[in-house]
Parts: C-alpha cells; structure tokens; sequence
C-alpha cells in the first residue's frame, strides 16, 4: 500500500511540474511574441520621425 501511494504521489507530481513547464515556455513565447512586436512599432515609429 505504501509502495502504490508513493508511485501515485510521484506521478501527480512529475505531471504538476510538466503542466508548470509547458505554461512558463508558453508565457515565454508569448513574452517573446510581445517584444517582438513592440519593436516592430519602436522601428516604424523612429522610421515616421526620421522621415
């Protein structure tokens, strides 16, 4: 019994953290995205002075 609730425990474990990973890599890209995207406009609005 005590051999069964540790794998148990382990395996919501190792899922809680793989849930964990996958939403810290996805708000990463999504971060990445935005940087992105704001030095797009940072370029065009320099490009708008410049002109």
């Amino acid at each position: 019994m005590n051999i069964l609730s540790k794998g148990v425990r382990e395996n919501a474990l190792s899922k809680l953290l793989k849930t964990q990973q996958l939403s810290s890599e996805y708000f990463f890209e999504k971060k990445r995205g935005l940087f992105i995207g704001l030095e797009k406009v940072a370029r065009l609005l320099r490009a708008d002075l410049l002109v």
